[in-house]
């Protein structure tokens, strides 16, 4: 499926193979593709995991056989536990930019497809697995002990401005202050209540 998703990109058979073990496409017969994420052990986002987000994203809305999209996680209790911290550890100052342009260019892309999107988080979805939750048009979030929100304050890290601003957009100023301020991950339950 995913090679259907992807056709017209001919990327490298490596790059093909990368991008398959990270994400599985299935195409339903309503038209709704399945985008499922899968990089052990927490689907941390590093660069190749960016890229390959942004390139299947855009190739299903090229695609006419889609009409809508669900994100989802293959990994048991999280969606996506965020960046790949291990990607800004004592990177040069290039490697630095071209993992911000990707992510970057990853929100924008699932936050301005042209298809509806919507997310199915049936794990916890912690700073920047909350960022790509909140990309997606319809957020649905699983009960149990799974936590939502941008904790970055909590790591001594202040969340990008784009990351609020898409937080703002999603629960209003009110919310996203008390929750930024605090770096607190909510519930279910309580993202329901302010529409996270």
């Amino acid at each position: 499926m995913l090679a259907r998703a992807c056709r017209g990109l001919a990327p490298s058979l490596a790059g093909r193979r990368a991008l398959a073990s990270m994400f599985d496409v299935e195409v339903g017969a309503a038209g709704v593709a399945t985008l499922t994420m899968n990089r052990p052990p927490v689907n941390s986002m590093n660069r190749p995991f960016l890229e390959g987000l942004t390139t299947t994203v855009r190739e299903l809305e090229r695609s006419k056989e889609v009409k809508s999209v669900l994100l989802a996680s293959a990994l048991p209790r999280v969606f996506c536990a965020g960046l790949d911290i291990t990607e800004m550890y004592q990177a040069s100052e290039e490697n630095m930019r071209a993992f911000w342009v990707a992510l970057q260019e990853a929100w924008l892309t699932l936050y301005e497809c042209s298809l509806p999107v919507a997310c199915a988080i049936e794990g916890s979805a912690p700073a920047g697995g909350c960022l790509l939750a909140m990309s997606c048009d319809v957020r649905v979030m699983a009960e149990g002990p799974f936590v939502i929100g941008l904790n970055e304050t909590k790591l001594g890290i202040v969340a990008p401005f784009w990351f609020m601003n898409t937080m703002t957009n999603t629960i209003g100023k009110r919310h996203t202050e008390e929750l930024l301020q605090r770096g607190e991950l909510v519930s279910g339950e309580h993202a329901h209540r302010i529409g996270l």
